[in-house]
């Protein structure tokens, strides 16, 4: 009887989880603070959109040269980075007092440290370990994000309400720098073989799946090949196309969530709650859908992720009309929350499926400029359009118009590499 071993690979997809829970809590706890920059420095949502779309536009531009330094050097000597630069920017941002600050403390550095340390690191990290259960871990992994959103975006509401936005900030900070950093530092490894085991755990003798993890080992192109390669290829474009989506989605809505909700009579605590209720319903998508797209094929489960994400939007609209409904908030945190997770997981899928080799860090970068023009263009003009009509319905459209086109572009124009396969 053979001895059963652990697959280190699950260690990594938890380490994974973890980290994406701080990351994305960091990236979306601005939409918790602003609240206390508008109240106490007398900003717009405008100014301060624009802020939130600095640190998109760090993050966007940062994105491919940390994905080639992750194709070359490794996972391990870029995410041990990532921490470094967000976490101090937290601690710088405790010290606003000028504009200025805010757009380089929470923007700048943490643009940087998440590009570092965020979804396109991780995305190209799972296929080194796994192949077989691919959608799966990738949807576990992911899902660490909608952790974030549960546990810690509610926490930093708490926290600035008894200690204010000044230590919150201190304490978050300080927190990554000396808890994240070092559990990084000690548990992550780059591939399968540094723990002396091979891709998805499998025995030395079963060369199949080795082998097809292994492809990755040939001639390293360079960064203008890839380049080249990327812009005649109809799959990238579609990717490219759905994380716009995706990024003007997710950086529109939760820049602007706790403020719209408190508009229409949410408390404050409530509205963090429900912010962090989506992220939990995240989870639940990422893994549902991930897992979804393993046997329905990836193109259909991320067109029903899109549709559910439109769905859920329109009922957040309905708000304007209802009020402070908290039937109607599950209802949209249900909806909601599966379709983003399932978008997430499902993209990260397919671009693992298209872009096989050892080029999926470089690939994942380029793909994340779009995320992050997404997001730079999206937080602005949800701010500055309310400013200047005092509603959110319009931006709010833009994203149901932006899910049909996700649709229509994933089924009609995406090509499945997996269709050849047959089960």
């Amino acid at each position: 009887m053979k001895k059963k071993f652990f697959f280190y690979g699950w260690t990594i997809v938890s380490l994974i989880f973890f980290c994406m829970a701080y990351s994305v809590a960091v990236r979306f706890s601005f939409s918790i603070f602003q609240t206390s920059l508008i109240e106490e420095f007398g900003w717009g949502r405008g100014v301060l959109g624009s802020a939130y779309a600095i640190m998109l536009g760090t993050y966007a531009i940062t994105c491919p040269f940390t994905g080639r330094l992750f194709d070359t050097k490794g996972p391990r000597f870029v995410l041990l980075w990532g921490p470094i630069f967000y976490g101090v920017g937290m601690l710088l941002s405790s010290l606003i007092t000028e504009l200025w600050h805010v757009f380089v403390f929470p923007s700048l550095l943490v643009g940087l440290g998440i590009a570092m340390s965020g979804f396109p690191i991780y995305s190209a990290l799972i296929p080194k370990w796994f192949n077989k259960k691919r959608g799966i871990a990738t949807g576990i992994a992911l899902s660490g994000s909608g952790i974030g959103m549960l546990l810690l975006i509610p926490l930093i509401e708490y926290s600035i309400s008894i200690f204010g936005w000044r230590w919150t900030y201190l304490i978050l900070g300080s927190s990554v720098l000396f808890f994240l950093f070092p559990i990084v530092y000690f548990f992550l490894y780059n591939k399968p073989e540094d723990v002396g085991q091979k891709i998805d755990g499998v025995e030395s003798a079963d060369n199949s799946i080795v082998e097809e993890g292994k492809e990755v080992e040939k001639d390293r192109p360079s960064f203008l090949e890839i380049y080249k390669k990327l812009k005649n290829n109809k799959n990238f474009w579609v990717l490219a196309i759905t994380v716009f989506l995706i990024g003007l989605n997710n950086n529109m809505i939760f820049s602007q969530l706790h403020l719209y909700l408190t508009d229409v009579k949410f408390s404050s605590s409530s509205s963090a709650l429900i912010f962090g209720s989506v992220g939990f319903v995240r989870i639940v998508g990422s893994i549902v859908m991930g897992w979804c797209s393993d046997y329905i094929g990836r193109p259909n489960a991320q067109s029903l992720s899109a549709l559910l994400t439109g769905i859920g939007i329109l009922v957040l609209m309905c708000f304007v009309f209802v009020g402070n409904s908290f039937y109607l908030a599950f209802l949209y945190i249900l909806i909601f929350g599966i379709g983003l997770g399932g978008m997430t997981s499902c993209y990260s899928a397919m671009a693992a499926d298209s872009f096989k080799g050892n080029s999926l860090g470089s690939t994942m970068g380029f793909l994340e400029v779009f995320f992050g023009l997404g997001g730079v263009l999206g937080p602005p003009f949800a701010g500055f359009v309310f400013d200047f009509t005092g509603s959110y319905l319009f931006p709010f459209m833009t994203i149901v118009l932006g899910m049909i086109v996700v649709i229509f572009f994933t089924l009609v124009v995406y090509k499945d590499p997996n269709k050849k396969i047959s089960v």
